[in-house]
Parts: structure tokens; sequence; C-alpha cells
């Protein structure tokens, strides 16, 4: 696209000078935190199910408490 021929490229190319760099940090940016997810994602696989474990003994140990008084 030319200048001489569309008065929008005079906005857009120059808007491409800080586009496009400011996708070579966004890019590797993005990357990282999909693998962050990903790695979240897998600790809530553990967490959850040792959170229900958690629970389960506490009420456990309450109910044993009140059937020893």
């Amino acid at each position: 696209m030319r200048r001489d021929r569309d008065p929008c490229a005079g906005i857009a190319i120059p808007a491409h000078g800080i586009a496009i760099p400011a996708h070579g940090i966004a890019i590797p940016a993005h990357r990282i935190a999909i693998l962050a997810h990903r790695i979240a994602i897998l600790a809530h696989r553990i967490a959850i199910p040792a959170h229900w474990i958690a629970i389960s003994a506490h009420r456990l140990a309450a109910f044993g408490e009140v059937s020893r008084t």
C-alpha cells in the first residue's frame, strides 16, 4: 500500500511500527501464560481431590470428638 494513494496509510504504516515490535513481546508473553495456565490446571487436579480428602478427614475427626464426649 502506498501512502500517496491511501490517506489511511499515513496512520496505518506508523501504527505498524508500534504494533509489530509489541507483538515481539506479546507473543512470548502469551506462550508463557499458556504454560503457566497448564501448570495451574495440573496443580488443581491434585489440589482439589486433596482438599476433598482433607475435608473428609476433618469431618471424621470432628465426629470422633463428638462421639467421645
